[in-house]
């Protein structure tokens, strides 16, 4: 009798011994993107970061990637990463930079020239100087990440300065954001990222600016033919996490996040090239678009008429514009 319900017994305990110890709970991470499905930004999430910690946390960790704006704007996104109910979050240093006015430097009109001159500044002692003041902000920063240049997508054609005239063109609530906006030329209309289709539809906005794969994912093409490359100033994702959370993690865990979030930068970059080929293909030869290129002396007048955006910065502001020269001047 004894013997034929000790194996019941012990079965009993190591139930009991699952639902007690911790060791055995999944703990679920959320990550919230602002991109919609299909970007690289979230593919990298999707596939390698994900992948990479289930895995090599033996399922410990289960990564959930919410993407599109569907976990609510940026400030309802931010106040959860503040809070913990979300773990990790990306969106645009534009956005950011209402909770850290220092993140707006990066949308000032051609202070950043060319891909290599970003990274430069984003991914080298400047840029975690600039991303240490929204650490300020009870958050934990992990990295900036250049997208690409920001494409000028409109309802109506705009190739060439001449063109603008006053057009309404969506921005961020970022003051820089607008100033770069209004110095080309554009009435800047701050609208969030989930009503800016609506808004090309409905004549609203005529224009809005988006990194080039954004053209696509945010189904941009659909009603907004016309795109004008102008370079003027760079999408720069900032990945950021809850710093409770963080802090929280065993000092394993927090190496293997940290080594995550490395292979998630790598992983984008990746995707990305590939990404920008794929839609200039598309939305060409399936969307009917039109693609400008300014030239060299046609964004020499648009670099001269935004000057003045420098004009509304903080002597604050002013100093990192001033470290970001001096870094890219070396």
């Amino acid at each position: 009798m004894k013997l034929r319900t000790l194996p019941l017994l012990c079965a009993c305990s190591v139930m009991s011994l699952a639902l007690i110890c911790p060791a055995f709970a999944v703990q679920k991470v959320t990550m919230s993107i602002l991109p919609g499905n299909g970007d690289p930004a979230v593919v990298a999430a999707q596939k390698d970061f994900k992948e990479f910690i289930e895995t090599k946390s033996n399922g410990r960790y289960e990564v959930e990637v919410y993407f599109g704006a569907t976990m609510g704007n940026c400030d309802t996104v931010f106040q959860g990463v503040q809070f913990g109910t979300i773990q990790i979050a990306l969106d645009s240093v534009s956005n950011l930079s209402q909770f850290a006015p220092e993140l707006a430097v990066m949308d000032m009109p051609f202070l950043m020239p060319g891909e290599e001159q970003v990274r430069r500044i984003t991914e080298g002692p400047v840029g975690d100087h600039i991303m240490s003041y929204l650490g300020k902000k009870g958050v934990h920063p992990v990295q900036l990440n250049l997208v690409t240049p920001r494409a000028i997508v409109s309802t109506t054609p705009l190739t060439k300065p001449d063109d603008i005239h006053g057009q309404k063109m969506r921005s961020t609530t970022s003051r820089t954001h607008m100033a770069a906006i209004k110095g080309l030329g554009f009435a800047p209309t701050p609208l969030p990222p989930s009503e800016i289709l609506t808004g090309l539809q409905q004549g609203v906005i005529v224009a809005t600016d988006t990194e080039y794969p954004g053209i696509y994912n945010w189904r941009f093409c659909d009603v907004a033919k016309h795109i004008l490359l102008s370079d003027y100033i760079p999408v720069i994702w900032f990945v950021y996490a809850s710093q409770d959370w963080y802090n929280s993690l065993p000092a394993e865990d927090r190496a293997l996040f940290d080594e995550g979030f490395k292979i998630y930068q790598q992983a984008f970059r990746g995707y990305i090239d590939e990404a920008v080929e794929q839609t200039f293909k598309t939305i060409q030869e399936e969307y009917g678009c039109t693609i400008t290129r300014l030239t060299d002396e046609e964004k020499a007048v648009f670099a001269e008429r935004s000057r003045g955006a420098y004009d509304i910065l903080t002597p604050a502001q002013m100093k990192l514009v001033e470290m970001i020269r001096a870094e890219l001047s070396k």
